[in-house]
């Protein structure tokens, strides 16, 4: 089965798109729309590029959000929504987490233009001296391309209907050392996908307790609590990687607001708050 990769470029200042669709081995004819998740290789500007034997053309991918349920308005977050791994197929998933599966963003922070990468890794224990260090989760390694040795390393998984966070290092970027580790207990949200959940005005509260760990430094914890809107359950949305039906949440917590864009199969395609985010190109496999 091919691996699904999808990537665009700019020309002269304007966003030139271009997705494929790669259906099996040999087959030439392209797919507009469809899964996002079986999206060939092309370039902006380019028709019948071949990528392993498989050509395609510029198109567009869309998702459906999701239905059934009625809005949740301020339920408690935070309880486990079940044991570990998925109850929706891989190319199902708003965050599909699998070894090799890679997401390349356009990054600008206060008009400072980077990028970052970030892989999964192996399926391992959490480790750490957290609350989850005996869960498996994905080992996620995310670099930055400003030069430096900057790196966070985090420990994800599926639960349930959920993709979470458990435990986070960050390397600095002068010297590559650890710099601080946070764990979070029962775990950080990065996306819900239960049917309540991904409907239009849905709005719930996620409890947590975060622990953060600088080196050379005193240890700090704290009890967060973070508010999660759906602003829309499939927004058209145009980024460097293709244009996507996207599912639009929004995460309000004590000193930050971010609006993410998820996109079923393939993952994040877009984030604001704090720092832009434009998925550029992606590798997830089926």
């Amino acid at each position: 089965m091919s691996r699904v990769k999808c990537s665009a470029r700019s020309v002269a200042s304007v966003v030139v798109l271009a997705c494929a669709t790669a259906c099996g081995s040999g087959d030439s004819t392209p797919a507009a729309g469809g899964s996002a998740g079986h999206l060939g290789s092309a370039q902006a500007g380019s028709s019948g590029i071949t990528t392993g034997g498989v050509s395609g053309r510029a198109g567009t991918s869309s998702s459906n959000a999701g239905s059934g349920g009625a809005p949740v308005s301020g339920g408690a977050g935070g309880a486990s929504a079940g044991g570990s791994g998925g109850v929706l197929g891989e190319l199902d998933r708003f965050l599909p987490l699998r070894s090799g599966n890679t997401w390349i963003y356009q990054v600008d922070r206060a008009g400072t233009l980077t990028t970052k990468t970030t892989i999964v890794g192996a399926e391992e224990l959490v480790g750490g001296d957290g609350p989850n260090s005996g869960e498996l989760a994905f080992r996620v390694v995310t670099t930055k391309s400003d030069g430096g040795m900057a790196e966070t390393v985090s420990w994800q998984a599926l639960r349930g209907s959920r993709a979470v966070r458990y435990r986070e290092q960050t390397f600095g970027p002068a010297d590559g050392l650890l710099e601080q580790e946070e764990s979070w207990s029962p775990y950080k949200l990065r996306v819900d996908e239960a049917p309540e959940q991904i409907l239009t005005g849905a709005s719930w509260v996620e409890q947590y307790d975060e622990t953060k760990l600088p080196v050379g430094q005193p240890s700090t914890s704290a009890s967060n609590s973070d508010t999660w809107t759906v602003l829309d359950e499939s927004e058209s949305v145009t980024v460097p990687a293709g244009t996507f039906d996207a599912l639009v949440v929004q995460r309000v917590g004590a000193t930050s607001t971010k609006t993410y864009w998820f996109v079923r199969g393939v993952g994040k395609v877009m984030e604001t708050g704090g720092q832009n985010e434009l998925l550029e190109s992606y590798d997830v496999q089926p």
